[in-house]
């Protein structure tokens, strides 16, 4: 689904189709025509830089792993036209969808993204062992009502497929929310999100049929774990879990969650490549 943005003005015109689209800071009205001039041409390089970048990426089937990739960014990151994406909300608000490669650990097939669900969800569900396939990742970005920090709502929503033998065809969708704020990366610039969750659900999709409700509540539970356990992340995390509901839905909540951060290696209108705390960098394009 395409959505409409509202866009500063500029005197760069933007290209077309959309994966050339080009991504324009506001230009400064002033009596130097060189200044607009410096402006749309440094546009259109990032613009082309990017066109490589995602050429390459899509030639190595999404892997940022993969030195061509690993090339192509550090050129993508140079050209990044927006040096304090953090912020810049017009452009992190938005639906992303995610263009590389998951990179959970326990991947059980190099050619498709197949899981077992205790390591898609944190071991947070039973069985823990029930092989996943991912379908697709959104993550949603959202202002915080009220908030005086430019504090966004953040969102992944893991929409995968259960292709064990041992259970049906399952269609789920495992979604973890978190608030993410502006902060300096290492050099001390604006390019730093920091990332806390606070709560997430695994749930049946919409899409799963009546006949298969009944086996999903038969298969699926929050992981049982020990007294003492649960008694360490409740004191550690806040971590608490909900029993599933009528709608088969389970839920857990996070009163002192973890932190972490995603820096910003590049952010136009179109796309966003991050790199979390722990090194993995997630390319995302604007749905």
């Amino acid at each position: 689904m395409l959505r409409l943005l509202t866009r500063p003005a500029t005197r760069c015109l933007n290209l077309k189709p959309r994966a050339l689209r080009l991504t324009v800071a506001p230009s400064f009205d002033g009596p130097h025509n060189t200044t607009r001039f410096a402006t749309c041409q440094s546009t259109w390089e990032s613009a082309e830089v990017r066109t490589r970048f995602l050429s390459v990426l899509k030639e190595k089937r999404g892997d940022t792993k993969d030195a061509a990739v690993v090339e192509q960014l550090e050129l993508l990151q140079k050209a990044n036209p927006t040096p304090d994406a953090a912020l810049r909300g017009e452009y992190l608000d938005g639906d992303w969808l995610q263009i590389s490669q998951s990179d959970y650990p326990g991947r059980l097939s190099k050619d498709e993204p197949l899981y077992p669900l205790g390591r898609l969800a944190f071991n947070m569900y039973e069985p823990t062992e029930a092989v996943f396939r991912i379908d697709r990742v959104v993550q949603p970005v959202r202002p915080l009502p009220n908030s005086v920090d430019s504090t966004r709502e953040y969102e992944i929503i893991v929409e995968m497929t259960c292709v064990d033998k041992k259970y049906p065809e399952f269609k789920a969708i495992i979604s973890n929310y978190a608030r993410i704020t502006p902060a300096k990366d290492n050099k001390g610039n604006d390019a730093r999100l920091s990332v806390s969750f606070t709560h997430g659900n695994l749930a049946p999709s919409l899409e799963l049929s009546e006949d298969f409700k009944a086996p999903w509540r038969q298969s699926f539970s929050p992981k049982k774990r020990n007294m003492f356990v649960r008694g360490i992340m409740r004191l550690a995390m806040g971590f608490e879990t909900s029993p599933m509901d009528d709608n088969g839905v389970m839920s857990y909540k996070l009163s002192r969650s973890p932190k972490g951060w995603l820096d910003i290696l590049y952010l136009d209108d179109v796309l966003r490549v991050t790199r979390g705390n722990r090194g993995s960098v997630v390319v995302t394009e604007r749905l």
